[in-house]
C-alpha cells in the first residue's frame, strides 16, 4: 500500500548561477516530535539544470505480534 506520493521538480534559471541543493525527509509522530531525519542527497545545478524527484511512503502489514511493530 502507498498512502503518500509526491512528484516534483527544481530547477536553476538560465540567468542565475550555479547552486547547491540538498534532500532532506524528517518524520514527526503523532505529537510532532521529530523521530528521524534523513539526508537523502546532494548536489549542484548549473545555469538553466534541472533536477525531478519522487517521494513515496510504503506501507505493509506489521509482522511483529501484539498492535504493530517498532515504536519511536
Amino acid at each position: 500500500m502507498t498512502p503518500l506520493r509526491i512528484e516534483g521538480s527544481f530547477g536553476q534559471p538560465s540567468e542565475g548561477g550555479a547552486c547547491e541543493y540538498s534532500v532532506v525527509v524528517t518524520i514527526r509522530n503523532e505529537r510532532g516530535v521529530e523521530i528521524a531525519r534523513k539526508l537523502i542527497g546532494v548536489g549542484a545545478l548549473g545555469s538553466a539544470e534541472q533536477r525531478s524527484f519522487t517521494l513515496l511512503v510504503e506501507m505493509t502489514p506489521s509482522k511483529g505480534k501484539g498492535k504493530g511493530g517498532v515504536r519511536h
